[in-house]
């Protein structure tokens, strides 16, 4: 049995493909800025401390996970998340309807992930953002799409850390200056037991669709209470091939897979 804590992975980017929608948005910062690549060039609100975006997904999917990232609520900020396969609102919220829920984003990481308990129907998400006493609301990056959990959880040996880009030049007097720049997350952890369904399923189609050019979500532990701290957005650093280890999972071949992934800014 899958436990709930097991990392996931999402990669189809159903936001991408859709249409995009805000309460309001700054004249040089339109919602669309959501479906770019680059986190840093955001979508922001027009001085309101409450927004609401949309997404059409443009025909009825699977969904299980939403995420913002670049987000500038704080622990003080409240979410709501709702989706319908027929309201173009999704305020009728047929589907799914999270209800407020307050400190769902660590302002250290600037992310919000939202997962599903279940798998829904839906074509519209709409995403409610609401930051008391906050001149204006801006985000990065949308995702709306399904997770995929494995049956097995990474393997020790794992490892979390930063890369900081500041350039450091010492004079030639000994003295160190600095050129401070942002720093960014990275993970990198093995499956070192990954079924033959997973393998052919959604193992081989993140590294065939996603490869290193389109961002992951990877949840490091799903049932976490800080969502934004224990997952990273970002893109693959290397492709590892498959490996089959001498591993048996009931009469089956099992598999092994090593990511690394690094942050998106």
């Amino acid at each position: 049995m899958t436990r709930p804590w097991n990392a996931a992975i999402a990669y189809a980017n159903l936001a991408d493909g859709g249409i995009v929608r805000a309460s309001s948005a700054s004249q040089l910062a339109p919602p669309a800025r959501l479906q770019n690549p680059h986190v840093a060039r955001k979508w922001r609100g027009d001085n309101n401390p409450s927004e609401y975006l949309t997404v059409d997904l443009g025909d009825v999917h699977d969904v299980d996970t939403v995420a913002i990232m670049g987000l500038t609520l704080t622990a003080a900020g409240t979410i709501r998340v709702r989706a319908s396969a027929t309201d173009t609102s999704a305020l009728m919220a047929e589907a799914y309807d999270s209800g407020p829920i307050t400190g769902a984003v660590d302002p250290r990481y600037g992310m919000l992930v939202h997962l599903l308990p279940v798998l829904v129907q839906a074509r519209y998400v709409r995403i409610d953002l609401e930051q008391p006493g906050a001149t204006y609301i801006e985000a990065g990056r949308l995702f709306v799409g399904r997770r995929w959990q494995f049956a097995y959880n990474f393997g020790f040996g794992w490892g979390r850390g930063y890369v900081d880009l500041s350039k450091r030049t010492q004079s030639r007097g000994g003295q160190t200056y600095v050129d401070p720049n942002v720093s960014f997350r990275t993970v990198s952890l093995s499956f070192e037991v990954i079924t033959e369904a997973q393998r052919l399923s959604f193992v081989d189609d993140v590294d065939r669709l996603n490869g290193q050019r389109v961002d992951v979500l990877l949840v490091t532990n799903p049932a976490s209470p800080n969502l934004g701290r224990d997952s990273i957005w970002g893109l693959l650093d290397d492709l590892d091939p498959i490996t089959q280890p001498a591993t048996w999972i009931a009469g089956m071949p099992a598999y092994a897979k090593a990511y690394k992934i690094s942050e998106r800014l």
